[in-house]
């Protein structure tokens, strides 16, 4: 009769096969975990500790995940854990700033300059429409320009090292480049610790191990 205790990834099956599987569910383990991080609360989202948090987590999941198919190459364990973390917290950063850039075109929704367009398409005697419409121009130009500014990856690191959040988008955090090198300081943080981390829960059998299972 078959053992149903067998392992899904057995130490004598092709290696390759066995880091690919592990790669896979590792990928899409950490894409659910990204996901979830980002619609933390943001109470909870402290600047570099929340980063070596997530960092923590990931390397522990995907550790036990490598533990269950027993894939045990630290080599390429390591390399690969290292990789799936760090695009881990990239991929939060990236989701975290189109939700923010989406919140302030939701803003910047509203065309104040309404008003003047009906204005001039149903002008009276007294419009000045050429004057009008280089104004409407200006206006528009002038808005679409401070839109990309705010909606920036830049502008998105230093809103999150404003002391408070208003509505108005304008928010003076620390200034340049202290939110970049923050940002890849809470990279290295996250992606260092994770992998400390993952690399201690794998386990590795001992050749003793290895001799003993074969016999």
């Amino acid at each position: 009769m078959a053992d149903n205790s067998t392992p899904v990834c057995l130490n004598d099956s092709p290696t390759l096969a066995c880091g690919i599987q592990w790669f896979l569910l590792s990928s899409l383990a950490i894409t659910v975990l990204t996901l979830v991080a980002v619609h933390a609360p943001h109470r909870i989202k402290a600047l570099g500790l929340f980063a070596l948090v997530f960092g923590v987590s990931a390397g522990w999941l995907i550790a036990h995940i490598a533990n269950f198919l027993q894939f045990t190459r630290r080599v390429p364990f390591v390399c690969g854990a290292g990789i799936l973390i760090l695009c881990g917290l990239i991929g939060m950063a990236a989701e975290s700033h189109r939700l923010h850039a989406g919140a302030i075109k939701q803003q910047y929704s509203a065309d104040p300059t309404g008003f003047l367009k009906n204005q001039l398409d149903n002008p009276d005697d007294s419009t000045n429409t050429d004057q009008l419409q280089d104004y409407i121009e200006e206006a528009s130009q002038e808005r679409a320009k401070k839109l990309v500014e705010m909606t920036g990856f830049g502008a998105y690191l230093e809103y999150r090292t404003s002391p408070g959040h208003t509505s108005s988008g304008q928010l003076r955090g620390w200034p340049a480049p202290w939110p970049w090198v923050l940002f890849v300081s809470e990279l290295l943080l996250g992606t260092v610790g994770g992998v400390i981390v993952a690399h201690r829960s794998l386990r590795v059998e001992s050749p003793m191990d290895e001799d003993s299972a074969l016999n």
